[in-house]
């Protein structure tokens, strides 16, 4: 389980990276929207002042709570990782990718840069990556144990894959 570590690392710098060029691309070259299936997908820019769902909270207060609630997460994140729990470190590691991202828009630009337009809502890939990230949390631990669970050896010694392909 080592070996898939450094993939989750690198997959959530990967998408770091992409979400930051792209928000710097929107607010520089590609500033015109580009909108498809009667205006219901495509690319817009919009400056979002507020936190989740355009909340409106003080610039400095989200920034505080940002880095407040960043911390926990990466505490747990180093505890899922080190436990083998390597669901639940990638749903913590998206979160925190999704975060930190926003975190620096809202530091350098003090809104939060959203550029993907589905029907009427505006986000970016680091409200993407904090939602599924939010979504393996609660559900990937759950699925993945189950499948865990199928495959763990009978006291006897018979793997129950194994008893099953007999049958």
């Amino acid at each position: 389980m080592f070996y898939k570590r450094p993939l989750i690392i690198f997959s959530g710098l990967f998408l770091f990276l992409l979400d930051q060029f792209l928000k710097r691309k929107v607010l520089g070259v590609w500033e015109e929207p580009r909108l498809f299936l009667n205006n219901w997908l495509g690319w817009q820019q919009f400056k979002n002042s507020g936190v989740a769902f355009g909340l409106p909270v003080p610039i400095n207060v989200a920034i505080i709570f940002s880095v407040l609630i960043l911390v926990v997460l990466i505490y747990y994140f180093l505890r899922a990782a080190r436990a083998g729990r390597l669901v639940l470190a990638l749903g913590f590691w998206l979160i925190i990718i999704g975060a930190v991202s926003n975190l620096i828009d809202r530091a350098v630009f003090g809104a939060t840069i959203d550029y993907i337009r589905i029907l009427t809502g505006v986000f970016n890939i680091a409200d993407g990556c904090i939602l599924i990230g939010g979504l393996l949390l609660i559900f990937g631990e759950q699925h993945w144990e189950t499948v865990i669970d199928f495959t763990k050896v009978r006291r006897d010694g018979a793997r129950i894959d194994e008893i099953i392909k007999r049958l």
